[in-house]
């Protein structure tokens, strides 16, 4: 079965212009964000952006509302094993979630809310769980070479929490990448 979505929303990456790029090599103190994701709903109405800095061994995604006020940050330092990073919002620290090294499926362990997640091996969809009941899905989608994320709110979930967990599964991801 099927369960209604309460709310969708959209993250998709800007795509980088080279000029950025020359910027950033020219100055390696801009601090202008390595990526920038568009948050939007379903209706393409801006509800704010996430700048993801990377720098000294550690990364930082930030996401901002639409008046350029910081409404969450997501650390993760390089050196720390397992991959785990800590998620705070303008309310306080969240905590931390850590990426477990499974076989077949992307686990992610979190601290707080009672929330689980699972993705699967590709790290295109996951599925956030709260006390056995799916209260959220994100599915990840590459169009023109970009990432977009589609994050579907299904049960009692703020919109900052939801945010707050999605970046800290692209911050996680990314370090597998590198």
């Amino acid at each position: 079965f099927t369960m209604e979505v309460i709310m969708k929303l959209i993250i998709q990456q800007r795509p980088i212009a080279i000029d950025s790029i020359l910027q950033r090599l020219n100055n390696p103190q801009n601090n202008n964000g390595d990526v920038v994701f568009d948050v939007m709903d379903e209706a393409r109405n801006a509800h704010g952006l996430i700048k993801k800095f990377h720098h000294m061994g550690a990364q930082e995604y930030c996401a901002y509302d639409n008046k350029g006020d910081m409404i969450i940050k997501v650390h993760r330092d390089s050196m720390h094993f397992p991959p785990t990073c800590d998620a705070a919002t303008t309310n306080g620290i969240l905590g931390t979630v850590t990426r477990n090294m499974t076989f077949g499926t992307l686990d992610y362990e979190v601290d707080f809310g009672g929330y689980t997640i699972t993705g699967d091996a590709f790290g295109r969809a996951y599925r956030v769980e709260q006390q056995g009941a799916t209260i959220m899905q994100i599915r990840m989608d590459t169009p023109n070479l970009v990432k977009c994320y589609t994050i579907d709110l299904l049960g009692e979930i703020e919109e900052m929490t939801a945010l707050a967990l999605l970046m800290s599964i692209d911050c996680l991801n990314d370090s597998k990448r590198r």
